[in-house]
């Protein structure tokens, strides 16, 4: 073999093993700033719960009712609440035709639903009532008699006991606040306001048969009439009102006066119109 061709191979050889010297070497690169990572264990590769909006043993505020306007405010130019009460008085006789002189001052219960439109500003509200009530008289003349064409034997004898009438309402009105506005939170409220309507509903009229009987035991005996009735309402009211939380309470007064005309219950000839005063103390709450 000649030197020519040896040489080179030799060199050859030696030069690729300097080359792997000197990678073997070379440090390893230090890792760049902000580029740590953290091994997650391989057995526990779920992330970790949430934790709950509502501690253990507290009502959620949804169901507690603590967060007011869930729904965002309703109404265009103002906000709209709803209200519900009960109104209780005496009714006092203020006119009417036959019956209103043989009954004495009676007693009215109403409950129902009030929609308060509010301006801007809320100080001013137009109102949509809706109501059942019942008023009770006591007849006060038990032994003057009258006769009655409708009793078993026409034409017999006999006196009021007692009225009763069941009616349904429909009201609508205006109210202005004299000291804060419907939504101020920083103590009491007083508010003014009217409404007239129109009232539907039943008259029960039990009347005492003097026919043979004895006026002594007359009392025990009756005779029970039912017409329907109608009539206009109209008031003036005043509450005063304290908020609480989501909700506002209230309490006031109420002045009314109605004429019902009762369908000529005891003649068809005879004027049997009952008009009223109402004075009604009102308690209520708005929500």
């Amino acid at each position: 073999m000649s030197t020519k061709t040896v040489f080179p191979g030799v060199l050859m050889l030696v030069m690729a093993g300097v080359g792997a010297a000197q990678a073997g070497d070379l440090p390893m690169p230090s890792p760049v700033p902000g580029t740590y990572s953290v091994a997650v264990p391989l057995g526990n590769s779920e992330a970790p719960p949430p934790a709950s909006p509502t501690p253990p043993g507290r009502i959620s505020d949804w169901v507690a009712y603590s967060k007011c306007d869930c729904c965002g405010p309703i109404g265009g130019d103002g906000p709209i609440r709803m209200e519900l009460f009960v109104r209780t008085g005496p009714s006092f006789v203020a006119g009417g035709g036959f019956l209103s002189d043989r009954i004495d001052t009676g007693w009215m219960i109403q409950g129902g639903g009030r929609s308060l439109f509010f301006n801007p500003d809320h100080d001013s509200a137009f109102t949509a009532e809706l109501s059942l009530g019942y008023i009770y008289n006591n007849g006060n003349r038990p032994l003057d008699s009258f006769p009655l064409a409708d009793a078993p034997i026409p034409g017999s004898p006999v006196s009021v006991s007692t009225l009763n009438r069941t009616f349904g309402s429909l009201n609508l009105g205006w109210e202005w606040y004299l000291w804060g506005d419907g939504f101020s939170a920083d103590g009491p409220r007083w508010r003014v306001g009217f409404d007239a309507g129109m009232r539907y509903g039943t008259t029960r009229l039990d009347l005492h048969d003097f026919s043979g009987t004895n006026p002594v035991t007359v009392l025990s005996q009756y005779i029970r009439l039912n017409k329907w009735d109608y009539g206009p309402s109209v008031s003036l009211h005043s509450d005063f009102e304290y908020p609480c939380g989501c909700c506002t309470f209230m309490a006031g007064l109420r002045l009314e006066w109605d004429d019902f005309f009762q369908n000529q219950i005891v003649f068809q000839t005879n004027n049997d119109d009952v008009a009223d005063l109402n004075l009604l103390l009102t308690i209520g709450v708005r929500y």
